[in-house]
């Protein structure tokens, strides 16, 4: 009863399977060239995102700010097209501000990590990475912190637990959506009932039925993986 790369793929449709994702440790200054290269933006505007207390992070309202904003045109631009560097900046932009707020969103919940960058430097390489398998062994390095007593935030792509929840436990917290088709991610399957929302005393009637179940009855609530869904 644990969640697996087969619940990721089957939940995300996302590679499990490829390229490491692998970062390395950045200074400052190391951060500073790395985000000025890759959005082609000056280094003083990095240069005063990056608070080194909080970690080698910036802002999400920064980060949307430099692709939320259409590009300056120049009045050599006859026929009003973007050049491609600058298309490719801006994607890179918006990849890193999604990747910040879907599969490695951290305990604050307004910074993204400035490591992500080092995967999105090439544009061709990211359909390569075995980004499934990196958000899982996220989730539950998250889930570790979030255990301890004195844990007060939970972070994670908790998109993917919630879907392994509707799809493996008998606990009646959502629909299932009638216009879901199989081109699209699992998780798009299913609705969360509006009766049934995850307020105050639903959480802890949950959580007190989960915690004072015996293992026979744990086991009844779970639900395996059926081939047939896939």
């Amino acid at each position: 009863m644990f969640i697996a790369l087969e619940d990721v793929s089957r939940l995300l449709k996302i590679p499990v399977v490829g390229k490491a994702v692998a970062v390395k440790p950045l200074s400052k200054p190391e951060a500073i060239e790395l985000v000025s290269r890759c959005l082609e933006v000056s280094k003083k505007e990095p240069e005063t995102a990056i608070n080194p207390q909080r970690g080698m992070n910036v802002k999400k309202s920064w980060l949307k700010s430099k692709w939320g904003t259409k590009p300056k045109r120049t009045k050599k631009v006859k026929d009003k097209r973007i050049s491609t560097p600058r298309v490719e900046c801006t994607t890179r932009t918006y990849l890193w501000y999604m990747l910040g707020c879907t599969l490695f969103v951290d305990k604050t919940s307004t910074q993204v990590h400035i490591q992500l960058l080092q995967l999105l430097e090439n544009l061709d390489e990211i359909s390569k990475y075995a980004w499934g398998a990196s958000v899982l062994a996220y989730l539950y390095w998250r889930l570790g912190s979030a255990s301890h007593v004195d844990a007060c935030y939970i972070a994670g792509y908790l998109t993917l637990l919630e879907g392994w929840v509707y799809e493996h436990w008998n606990v009646h917290l959502a629909h299932i959506y009638t216009k879901y088709v199989d081109a699209l991610p699992r998780a798009c399957r299913w609705i969360l009932k509006k009766e049934q929302g995850l307020n105050r005393s639903n959480v802890e009637r949950l959580r007190r039925s989960l915690d004072w179940a015996q293992a026979s009855k744990v086991l009844l609530l779970f639900k395996p993986v059926n081939s047939n869904l896939d």
